[in-house]
């Protein structure tokens, strides 16, 4: 990977503040760009879009919709169903690699060797009891022990009591998979909850009451050294053809491809076509981190 991506996303260490920190067992709460962050009430994270979508005109949104044409040079995009729509303007947060494909701009197909990613599998369980009282106080954990295949484990019971009913627990685990360290999903459940007992984040299996299993082909994209230059190539012949790429995987950046980089990126883009307004999260992603000019 290049190294350009690391200030917007690995926070700076004060080793003397960290060695403190242990040798006193005191918890730093304030350390990182997301130690404190809102989460609804009720309805999950996903309450925040549907909140949003409601203020729109319902014939203006069409859900459910799988694109499979978008023709650049005549500004028109074709759903599976037949459907052709014809646009001015295009914002598009489909994985950039899947959109080029996707469009006649034939020449610019062979970039996207360049653009890698990894896959997530997401593994949910429900618990018959709380969460155990040491690890409440945590809206994620990381585990780089090799006795449990995820690498990071979030109490969703934790975020707000509606999460679950009342006297319950949740957990979500995310394992990585990619074809430079491949997953062998055979009984990848059981090592999950093998990793849950060891590390403390369950105190007996039975307490398990349900559990789910989601693969997501497009995880994590990968800031490989040939990302940045590709990136700037791409982005740059696409707004050419009136095509703007936003969000996690449509401008393909991981410093700024949480949820909320991903939604001032399409608040930005729309300033900039209607305003002139200057774009800062996708290409300013230090400033916007909070991460201090040299």
């Amino acid at each position: 990977m290049n190294t350009g991506w690391l200030g917007g996303r690995v926070p700076l260490i004060n080793l003397e503040r960290v060695t403190h920190n242990v040798l006193h067992q005191e918890a730093d709460t304030s350390w990182g760009p997301n130690h404190s962050f809102r989460y609804p009430l009720r309805g999950g994270i996903g309450e925040i879009w549907r909140r949003l979508a409601a203020r729109l005109p319902e014939e203006q949104i069409c859900l459910s919709q799988e694109v499979i044409k978008i023709s650049a040079s005549g500004r028109t995009v074709t759903l599976k169903g037949g459907q052709t729509l014809v646009y001015d303007i295009l914002i598009n947060t489909m994985p950039l690699d899947l959109l080029v494909r996707m469009t006649d701009a034939d020449e610019l197909t062979p970039l996207c060797k360049n653009l890698h990613h990894s896959s997530t599998i997401v593994i949910g369980l429900g618990l018959r009891f709380p969460i155990p009282e040491e690890i409440r106080p945590f809206s994620w954990m990381y585990f780089p022990e090799g006795d449990c295949p995820f690498y990071r484990a979030a109490p969703l019971s934790n975020y707000t009591p509606n999460n679950t009913k009342e006297g319950h627990g949740s957990l979500i685990l995310e394992i990585s998979d990619s074809p430079y360290q491949p997953l062998h999903l055979e009984g990848l459940l059981r090592r999950c909850v093998k990793g849950c007992l060891s590390t403390g984040l369950i105190e007996r299996e039975e307490d398990i009451v349900h559990h789910w299993q989601h693969r997501v082909e497009y995880g994590y994209p990968i800031p490989n050294h040939e990302r940045d230059h590709t990136l700037a190539h791409l982005l740059k012949a696409l707004e050419m053809m009136n095509i703007f790429s936003r969000g996690r995987f449509g401008a393909w950046k991981y410093e700024v491809g949480n949820m909320d980089h991903s939604y001032m990126q399409g608040v930005e883009v729309v300033d900039r076509i209607l305003l002139g307004s200057e774009e800062v999260t996708i290409w300013n992603p230090d400033k916007v981190n909070g991460v201090a000019s040299p």
